[in-house]
């Protein structure tokens, strides 16, 4: 029921935000911001709170990829915007994965999505889509931003920070 799912969920932020280090006020009834972005504070959305739950178990990893594209460890949250963590989301539009990459845009940066029932010789094979694979669709989002950045730099030099905002609006 909703309240047992509550107090799993509850207990599963607790313990991640125990292991990072953080501390509980007393007075706000919330998680103190400590080395994790705002969002991790128990208030969250409902709806949203699952994906970062999920995302916690694949934080760091994520992060690494994000900063090997020189990109702040906060886009990478995107997952959580955009799929709740959802490896089956699917937008009306035709997005799917973690990420949302329409099958064009994740077949430019690298990941395969076969077609349903495709054969190859009499051989029937499995449907393969990465964009529902974490890291390989965090990659190709990491790559896309980086190249965004880059673009975005060199159109507007003085937005500063400001182009990895500008940089996120152009995603998909």
């Amino acid at each position: 029921n909703k309240a047992n799912i509550e107090l799993i969920v509850k207990r599963e932020v607790n313990e991640e935000n125990k292991e990072r280090g953080c501390k509980w006020n007393k007075r706000e009834k919330e998680w103190e911001r400590c080395d994790a972005p705002q969002v991790f504070k128990l208030g969250a959305n409902d709806v949203i709170r699952p994906g970062i739950i999920k995302y916690t178990r694949w934080q760091q990893h994520i992060e690494d990829i994000f900063a090997a594209q020189n990109l702040p460890p906060y886009l990478a949250l995107l997952t959580v915007v955009e799929s709740r963590m959802d490896p089956d989301a699917i937008s009306s539009a035709g997005a799917a994965g973690y990420y949302q990459f329409m099958p064009q845009m994740a077949k430019t940066y690298g990941l395969y999505v076969s077609a349903e029932g495709e054969m190859k010789g009499k051989v029937l094979v499995p449907f393969v889509d990465e964009r529902r694979n974490i890291l390989l669709s965090a990659d190709a989002t990491a790559r896309y931003l980086a190249d965004e950045v880059k673009r975005l730099r060199r159109q507007y030099p003085k937005a500063g920070s400001l182009v990895e905002v500008m940089a996120t609006s152009t995603f998909q």
